[in-house]
């Protein structure tokens, strides 16, 4: 057995798991300076570009007055009736995401079957 690992039947010697080793001043700069920064400057670019009209007339039709797949009922599946469905069937993907985690939590609540 590896020396600092946890012996465990189904996934091997683990390693044990160290302490990231960031400082809280890079932590607060990344997180609440330059994403926020990030973030800001691509809402201002995109607002003060053509990119919002450029990407409406691609789907605007001036003719009609309207979206021109407005009666499609492919759309009509895809975008309204699959995407309902969607939460509903990730449910049985997390579940078995659940499971998988379950014996890496017994042990770290000390549970004698690690």
């Amino acid at each position: 057995m590896i020396e600092g690992s946890v012996e465990n039947p189904d996934r091997g010697d683990v390693p044990a798991r160290s302490q990231p080793s960031i400082s809280f001043a890079d932590y607060a700069t990344v997180h609440l300076g330059l994403v926020p920064a990030l973030l800001f400057s691509a809402a201002w670019v995109l607002q003060h570009s053509a990119f919002d009209m450029t990407l409406a007339s691609a789907f605007f039709d001036p003719i009609s007055g309207g979206f021109p797949w407005r009666t499609s009922p492919w759309l009509d599946i895809v975008g309204h009736h699959a995407a309902r469905s969607l939460p509903t069937s990730s449910r049985p993907l997390a579940s078995q995401r659940g499971r998988w985690l379950t014996p890496s939590r017994s042990c770290a609540r000390g549970a004698p079957s690690c």
